[in-house]
């Protein structure tokens, strides 16, 4: 019995064939189903990768963020909420602009004595009252649409807020929180970060709030402080790579805001003080943003991947080997 086989190649549909299983007679291939199904899956996603502007668009979203050492300051309580609104309600050419996500960062929201930053039992309670009072600014005075808490993040005295407007709530998925003390031993949380990564739509943003190393001659310090958190930021899936981000990220510093986003998907609208807060010996700061983000519709997505299906259904007809019979022996081809 002799037999042959058809060329195979998959360097068609953008793989190539796994190597030949062991076998005693020359000439056979055979593939398990289970790699053949794995090569169908890899070239699938290969191929929607390479059309994904055939199903992908761009929402234009607002973006307020600010940030606020408050030198342990009581929060404001929800009946003067309105307080808070020349620090919340930046302007840009004399326009209100409803922002879509809200990102609120703040530092020293408790005393950081000893207690505090050993038993943390302070924390908890001023970030709730903190997120309380700004919730009611938002909804009370902010917008006609209501705002809802994504997530809150808290280490001592350092807290990151993210809330969006309710339309916006189903489209937030893979929304994760993470903290880093790089303070006292080098891991105590009177200095250090918080963090929150989501994926809005189908563009990922990350929120960094941190308090840094003190006084102005140590800038040493605070960038040893800053690549510190960035190291020890770990979300469920990965670890954070500030250097090598998938979309936008935000950096909240006490004093400053930084960010950083693949080009063209980001612009600022505003940036400055609110002057008119003194609660602290810090004024408030904060940034309006403009973003680009992605959207997949998921109707044009799943024409595409049917596309896809039938031009893979056709090489694996047109590749399967062939049976024929021989006066003299079986050849497959």
């Amino acid at each position: 019995m002799e037999f042959t086989q058809r060329p195979s190649s998959l360097s068609s549909v953008g793989l190539a064939p796994p190597a030949p299983a062991a076998t005693n007679q020359q000439n056979v291939r055979y593939y398990h189903p289970a790699v053949l199904s794995q090569i169908r899956e890899d070239c699938m996603a290969q191929k929607l990768h390479l059309r994904a502007s055939e199903f992908t668009e761009i929402k234009d979203m607002v973006l307020w963020t600010g940030t606020f050492n408050v030198n342990a300051k009581k929060p404001v309580s929800i009946a003067e909420s309105a307080k808070l609104l020349s620090w919340l309600r930046a302007t840009h050419e004399n326009d209100q602009l409803s922002p879509d996500i809200v990102a609120v960062g703040f530092q020293e929201i408790v005393d950081l004595n000893a207690v505090n930053v050993v038993v943390n039992n302070m924390s908890g309670p001023r970030s709730a009252q903190w997120e309380e009072s700004i919730l009611a600014a938002l909804n009370t005075h902010m917008s006609d649409q209501a705002y809802e808490v994504v997530l809150h993040k808290h280490l001592v005295g350092i807290l990151l807020l993210v809330f969006v407007k309710r339309n916006h709530l189903p489209f937030i998925t893979d929304v994760v929180g993470s903290t880093a003390g790089v303070g006292i031993m080098g891991m105590m949380g009177n200095k250090g970060g918080v963090a929150v990564r989501m994926t809005l739509y189908d563009s990922t943003i990350v929120f960094v709030c941190s308090h840094l190393a003190a006084h102005t001659h140590n800038v040493a310090g605070r960038n040893a402080d800053f690549a510190n958190i960035l190291a020890k930021i770990e979300f469920r899936d990965s670890v954070f790579d500030e250097m090598n981000p998938s979309g936008f990220v935000l950096f909240v510093l006490c004093d400053r805001i930084l960010w950083k986003a693949k080009a063209d998907t980001v612009a600022l609208q505003h940036y400055g003080a609110a002057m008119e807060l003194d609660m602290s010996d810090h004024k408030p700061v904060a940034a309006l943003f403009h973003l680009k983000v992605k959207y997949e519709v998921d109707d044009k997505k799943e024409a595409v991947q049917r596309e896809i299906s039938r031009e893979l259904d056709k090489w694996e007809s047109d590749n399967k080997p062939k049976v024929i019979d021989h006066p003299s022996h079986y050849v497959i081809l």
